[in-house]
């Protein structure tokens, strides 16, 4: 644990209508949220776990497993608008914790390690946020938008000075988000010019969103045969972050 500091894990459960009732479907012999509440437990760092949810079936189960849930609030003036994420409102009833740390219930294959590691780098860093953040298998060049005619255009933020065709492209994925809640009470938000990351294998970082999504983590997940997809030597977060 990092010394003096309590730390809470939320698993969020947003809605998804690509894919009804995605958390309780079994992926590898477990409802898919389960994936996430066991690496929670499992970590070295967290004191203590929380599932976030509306949906009273989901947090039967979450409590069968001895799990403590929160239910949002629903209607115009709930306390989460307060926030940027929806989830953070729970920080207007668990407030005596020093760190929190949300984890999306539909990313399965993150680690222990992933979660732990995440957390390092904020407490390193005073307590601001750190979100995950995985590397795009596309080259700079291959972007483009297209207008209403289709026709293909360079987006405008890559044609500036900053890029060259070393520069590698990460997009947010958002499996772990991690800040200290004085941070957030006072910005209300993970993602801010403060806002660090940790870089994640895409091998780790799916998110199940479709029918596609799940037979994709559990093809992975069969082909390790430990349900947990190790990449060997993924060393990139040794660096420290400058602030």
């Amino acid at each position: 644990m990092i010394k003096g500091k309590s730390i809470l894990a939320v698993v969020s459960t947003s809605g998804c209508r690509s894919l009804a009732q995605r958390y309780l479907r079994t992926l590898s012999g477990k409802p898919l949220f389960r994936w996430t509440v066991d690496a929670a437990k499992s970590s070295r760092l967290v004191d203590n776990v929380v599932l976030s949810s509306n949906d009273s079936a989901l947090i039967a189960q979450a409590q069968a497993l001895n799990v403590p849930t929160f239910e949002m609030e629903q209607g115009e003036g709930r306390p989460q608008e307060r926030f940027g994420d929806s989830s953070l409102c729970i920080l207007t009833v668990l407030s005596d914790f020093d760190y929190f740390v949300l984890l999306d219930a539909g990313c399965p294959l993150r680690l222990q390690s992933d979660i732990d590691g995440a957390i390092e780098v904020s407490a390193r860093n005073d307590g601001t946020p750190v979100v995950t953040v995985s590397e795009m298998r596309v080259s700079r060049d291959a972007l483009v938008v297209l207008d209403g005619n289709r026709k293909m255009t360079k987006p405008a933020a890559l044609n500036t000075s900053s890029w060259n065709s070393a520069s590698r492209m990460y997009s947010i994925n958002k499996c772990i988000s991690v800040a200290s809640s004085q941070y957030l009470r006072q910005h209300g938000s993970f993602l801010t010019e403060d806002t660090h990351a940790y870089i994640m294998p895409a091998e780790r970082s799916i998110i199940v969103e479709s029918k596609g999504d799940l037979a994709m983590a559990e093809g992975l997940m069969r082909l390790t045969g430990t349900g947990e997809i190790v990449i060997p030597n993924y060393d990139v977060n040794q660096i420290r972050p400058v602030r």
